[in-house]
């Protein structure tokens, strides 16, 4: 009994023996591993190497929404792409677009703007004005409050984008591209304000709310251009161009990625409306030899 004692107590000698070993060498380790990241990082280079001719500071100043006032770039651009009043029809109304009025530009894509005007939309079955969900809404002495809404479905064959233009539709984007006209003196100031900035990110939750009213108006912009095009109003086909292009240059200055690809989309859509522009239409040469130019 007593030589099995003394064998337990030698056998936790040599384990604590054992642990401190171990422990002193984990300790050097770390000791050593520290000392040399310390002189790794003492004596090392940049990540970036400065290279002559190249800026690896941010071009553009840091900015907040809230420095930028009134008659900044900024706050004009976002007066020119709150959607104006009575851009979408009354609920009530005719159906016009299966969706909205940006089907105009999926339109166009298939169906050049009609030289004369097109045919109006059919009409419902008479049978609808039977039917108790069309029938109008009185008030208690009797004056008629709400009409029958008899518009088409919008899965009807003459709604969809690919269909022809009807008389409904045309006279709904003339009706657009007035609505939008006093817009655009605003854009006009907002692209050619002197030092151009937008707010720039600086954190994942950062809003860009304006970023669809921004792609909104470059479509708004693509029609308005051909329409304007095939009435024979090249100069204005090509402002309107114009505008959407470097719409999507000033919208890209906030510097996120979000930013730069609804730039690139704003240019993408006027591109498009440009080169369908360029082959439909017999534009005189010098006209296009300007626009060229403008574009670069």
């Amino acid at each position: 009994m007593i030589q099995i004692r003394k064998w337990a107590r030698r056998w936790w000698r040599w384990l604590a023996l054992a642990l401190g070993m171990a422990l002193g060498m984990a300790l050097l380790f770390v000791l050593l591993t520290s000392v040399r990241f310390y002189l790794v990082l003492r004596n090392a280079k940049p990540w970036i190497e400065p290279l002559p001719g190249v800026c690896t500071e941010p071009s553009r100043p840091f900015v907040k929404a809230s420095d930028l006032g009134p008659a900044t770039a900024f706050k004009l651009f976002l007066q020119a792409v709150a959607e104006p009043e009575g851009a979408h029809l009354p609920a009530d109304s005719c159906r016009v677009w299966s969706r909205d009025w940006s089907e105009a530009l999926t339109k166009l894509a298939v169906h050049r703007w009609p030289k004369t005007p097109p045919p109006p939309a059919p009409q419902p079955n008479d049978g609808a004005m039977q039917d108790p969900e069309f029938a109008p809404l009185f008030d208690a002495d009797g004056s008629e409050i709400e009409g029958p809404t008899l518009g088409l479905p919008a899965e009807h064959p003459a709604l969809q984008p690919e269909a022809p233009w009807t008389l409904e539709q045309c006279r709904d984007v003339q009706r657009l591209v007035g609505l939008h006209e006093p817009k655009l003196e605003l854009l006009d100031r907002a692209l050619t304000a002197p030092d151009p900035q937008m707010p720039t990110v600086d954190s994942f939750s950062f809003l860009l709310p304006y970023m669809a009213d921004a792609q909104k108006l470059a479509r708004s912009l693509a029609i308005s251009a051909q329409y304007r095009a095939a009435t024979g109003d090249y100069a204005g086909c090509f402002r309107d161009l114009d505008r959407a292009a470097r719409m999507g240059n000033l919208v890209a200055r906030g510097g996120s990625l979000t930013e730069c690809i609804v730039g690139f989309k704003c240019q993408a859509v006027a591109a498009d409306a440009a080169w369908m522009v360029a082959r439909r239409e017999d534009i005189p040469p010098e006209l296009l030899i300007q626009a060229a130019r403008g574009f670069l």
